[in-house]
């Protein structure tokens, strides 16, 4: 399922030479940035931004609630990491000064199944996949009992309540959905380029590998064993 146009995303030719300070790893939620970078943790001091920025309320300005995400304060989280040296993992962190930026890929299929799985635990999942039939079998048999005693309203309450619970579940999909398609767009790839230039970006397709198989990319960018890319990676069919 890889979107790659080349093989020059797996080859770890020579470029720039040494270790780069800071080096930022961004990508669309999902793609597996923090997962890669806690297994580089015992080399680098890596920096987990969005933990940071949900432990401290001075860092986000407010709440998005259809997302149900914190809409970060970035001149705040600027003045925060100050003078930061080693690897900062957020999907913001190509929106700060670094020396090297790798954006890390995935097929946007993939992205959508990681984020409504990691937003849902397997059983409210299931409750709510489940909750729209009981919710009308209810709701007609509450509207059955014409007399309106105590269980009849009981049953009217439950109708409700798992009718307002499938919402939750469709925003979860929506936010899903959004950052796939955000992910076929090269939406954060553009961003990061123009910021830094293509000349410090280095785009990894996460979607075959695994964990460590990503971290030793991340590894390669930052000891300056590997080239830069950008635009080796091709995921418009998704649209």
């Amino acid at each position: 399922m890889s979107g790659e146009r080349s093989e020059s995303d797996d080859s770890s030719r020579d470029g720039p030479a040494g270790r780069a300070d800071r080096v930022a790893v961004t990508g669309t939620p999902g793609t597996g940035k923090t997962t890669a970078t806690t297994l580089l943790e015992a080399e680098y001091d890596v920096i987990h931004l969005n933990e940071r920025i949900k432990s401290d309320d001075d860092l986000w300005t407010e709440r998005d609630a259809d997302r149900d995400t914190l809409v970060a304060d970035l001149d705040a989280v600027r003045t925060e990491l100050g003078d930061w040296s080693g690897v900062l993992d957020s999907h913001l962190a190509h929106r700060f000064d670094a020396d090297r930026v790798v954006v890390l890929r995935c097929h946007p299929e993939t992205i959508e199944s990681r984020l409504e799985a990691r937003s849902e635990s397997p059983e409210t999942a299931a409750e709510n996949a489940e909750s729209d039939e009981p919710s009308r079998a209810l709701a007609r048999k509450a509207r059955e009992n014409a007399e309106s005693d105590e269980p009849s309203r009981a049953l009217a309450r439950k109708a409700r309540e798992n009718a307002e619970s499938d919402e939750p579940s469709r925003a979860l999909a929506r936010k899903a959905r959004e950052n796939a398609e955000s992910e076929a767009l090269d939406v954060i790839l553009s961003e990061a380029v123009a910021e830094h230039g293509a000349e410090n970006v280095y785009e990894v397709d996460a979607t075959d590998r695994d964990p460590e198989a990503v971290a030793d990319a991340i590894r390669e960018a930052v000891e300056g064993e590997r080239e830069p890319s950008a635009g080796t990676v091709d995921f418009i069919d998704y649209i």
